[in-house]
């Protein structure tokens, strides 16, 4: 009995050792974390991040405190990709400190959240602050995200009748990258409401997702589209400038059934892409016989 009593002792205390060398690791590091060590605390919160999120959850938010720049700038980029709810308070704050480093840190962590947790605070930045340059950095981390159905948030909030929220939306819209937001966009484009369809057309002219030539072109055909938005969706397919997206300029130039005055400004758009292309393939013509002058200078000097 007493052996038994022994062996179960034994193994209570294997059980219960890592946990109290993990309390012990713990404290350590919060004390690394807090210290004026730049490097020491950095090194700390690096240490944390490798740890689940329930143990380094707490200690990552005060490790936003630290005097250290590096180290309030690891923990906000551990918080984001770990996206801990509890710190989502903090990491909003933190957008707000003194240092741009850490400023774009806590806006770059808020992306990385990329939930609607994280789109309520940003979105509060956006339609309540003052500052407009606060207000564009939040723009361009809601644009960062990756769920197409933000995309649908803000088009909604574009056809507000308070201008001032329209106009916020709007700034959202020009900053949206996130893939899938292109088919959205394209029906935006196509409102009557001018706010919203200005912003569309600017998000759609800056995306660069694969299926939008493929929206570009559907956008130029549409004749129930308008000519503004058939007009933009052409500059789009002249800057990408692919075969097929030159194929659709020049077939829409040529079709008699449409307006004439789009017809020409479609025209215009194909000739100077066209010019283009042909000036960047001189240009990798020229290079080439550059490199090749040189490699025949160098052979004839080695043969002397």
């Amino acid at each position: 009995m007493l052996k038994f009593r022994s062996i179960a002792l034994a193994a209570a205390a294997v059980a219960v050792f890592p946990f109290v060398c993990l309390g012990a690791d713990l404290s350590q590091l919060e004390k690394s974390v807090l210290s004026g060590d730049n490097s020491a605390s950095a090194d700390a919160v690096v240490q944390l991040c490798a740890l689940s999120d329930s143990q380094a959850g707490p200690l990552l938010i005060k490790a936003l405190s630290s005097p250290g720049v590096q180290a309030r700038k690891k923990a906000l980029a551990c918080l984001g990709n770990s996206k801990n709810r509890e710190a989502l308070p903090s990491v909003v704050k933190m957008t707000k400190d003194s240092n741009t480093v850490i400023s774009g840190a806590a806006f770059e962590a808020l992306s990385a959240y990329d939930d609607m947790s994280a789109v309520g605070a940003l979105r509060e930045i956006v339609y309540s602050n003052e500052d407009f340059e606060y207000r564009k950095k939040a723009a361009s981390a809601i644009g960062a995200m990756k769920k197409a159905e933000i995309a649908r948030v803000f088009i909604e909030d574009a056809k507000n009748p308070d201008r001032r929220v329209a106009d916020r939306a709007a700034m959202v819209l020009v900053h949206l990258r996130m893939p899938g937001a292109v088919r959205p966009l394209a029906e935006a484009a196509k409102s009557d409401n001018p706010v919203l369809r200005q912003a569309a057309l600017d998000a759609l002219s800056a995306s660069a997702e694969p299926d939008a030539e493929k929206i570009y072109v559907e956008l130029v055909n549409d004749a129930q589209a308008g000519s503004a938005v058939r007009l933009s969706a052409a500059k789009s397919l002249a800057v990408i400038a692919s075969t097929s997206a030159m194929a659709a300029l020049e077939s829409f130039a040529g079709n008699e059934k449409e307006d004439p005055a789009l017809r020409a400004e479609v025209k215009k758009l194909y000739k100077s892409a066209s010019s283009m292309g042909i000036m960047k393939y001189l240009s990798f013509f020229l290079i080439g016989i550059i490199l090749l002058g040189f490699w025949w200078m160098q052979k004839q000097g080695a043969n002397f």
